[in-house]
């Protein structure tokens, strides 16, 4: 009789765990359909960081009502610094960087156009002959759509602190929850703790990558150039769109190599040549620190995370890249500790 328990218990088992990460598939799609990407990373982010940070702290403390206000502080403060930090970016890149560089770049694409093929300059609008104007007709013409970003923006934001004060809330009360679940909501909470393994992963050594790469850019640009009597202008600017561009894998770096290679051509194109070579060998030192960080926790090689990459695109757009390292790394995840994989 025990020959026909067992496997029915296994296989009631193994149902409620493809229930679950069923739901866990349906709950990362809603997730990126809803605009809910912001939310979701902030708040992992406050609760990984305040997981992190609490460790040691709360081994010297036996009460859980001490350990969760303990936790609750750090987490408010993680909070602060994360919000402040985000203003400031904000501030320094609107009244330093965007629009000049923005106007740089249409400078450099305007002299490069009449000698480049017209195949390629065919989509290029002709606006960069004047891009205060073009700006303004946009403006103009789209202002509906323009203030539907100002508001997409502004719910793009709230959603962001919602979420941190969620994943806050969240680390304090996990504390408190010491007694026993049903079998449904022990799988689930197993899907999630894969889920903020995968997460903390992936974000974490990606964050260590890109400062990584936004200290070597800046050594270049603001070290190694101005000894070489080069004096590349925005170069504060270009170091933070390394960093920030550096966070999303791959496809980030191309990003920073164009515009700081475009605003190296505004110097010379020597000044050009040599930047990009530069940012080519640094980038493949990333690599094989991407391979080695990230690649080595989640078992996957760079082809795997761009293919994967290129496919969220196409479903979600821009989103769909952010979260493709994650998402892949955690499903991955999953299939290795069910041995499909």
């Amino acid at each position: 009789m025990n020959k026909v328990i067992l496997p029915l218990a296994n296989s009631h088992s193994n149902t409620i765990s493809l229930l679950t990460l069923f739901v866990m598939a349906v709950f990362l799609t809603v997730v990126l359909l809803f605009g809910l990407t912001g939310a979701l990373i902030s708040g992992f982010t406050v609760y990984c960081c305040s997981q992190a940070l609490s460790g040691s702290l709360l081994k010297k403390m036996d009460s859980i009502r001490a350990r969760q206000v303990a936790v609750g502080l750090l987490s408010f403060i993680i909070v602060g610094i994360l919000v402040l930090a985000g203003i400031y970016l904000v501030a320094f890149l609107e009244s330093d960087g965007v629009g000049k560089l923005a106007l740089k770049m249409s400078h450099v694409l305007t002299e490069l156009r009449p000698h480049l093929p017209s195949w390629l300059t065919a989509t290029w609008p002709h606006a960069f002959d004047t891009p205060g104007e073009w700006l303004g007709k946009q403006l103009q013409e789209h202002a509906a759509t323009a203030q539907s970003w100002g508001q997409d923006f502004l719910h793009g934001v709230g959603r962001i602190i919602i979420g941190m004060f969620i994943g806050g809330i969240v680390s304090v009360t996990h504390l408190g929850s010491q007694y026993t679940h049903k079998p449904l909501v022990n799988e689930m909470l197993n899907r999630i703790a894969n889920f903020t393994t995968s997460f903390t992963q992936v974000v974490f050594a990606q964050f260590k990558i890109a400062l990584l790469n936004s200290i070597l850019t800046g050594i270049f640009l603001a070290g190694v150039l101005p000894l070489m009597g080069v004096h590349l202008p925005l170069t504060k600017t270009l170091i933070i769109i390394t960093f920030l561009m550096g966070l999303i894998p791959v496809l980030g770096n191309l990003i920073s190599n164009t515009i700081i290679t475009l605003v190296g051509l505004s110097v010379a194109p020597w000044v050009a040549a040599v930047s990009l070579l530069y940012l080519i060998i640094i980038h493949k030192l990333e690599y094989l620190l991407n391979a080695k960080i990230v690649g080595g926790h989640i078992d996957a090689k760079a082809w795997e995370i761009l293919i994967s990459m290129v496919i969220m695109e196409a479903m979600f757009g821009i989103t769909g890249i952010i979260v493709a390292p994650i998402y892949y790394a955690y499903f991955k995840r999953e299939f290795k500790i069910k041995g499909w994989i």
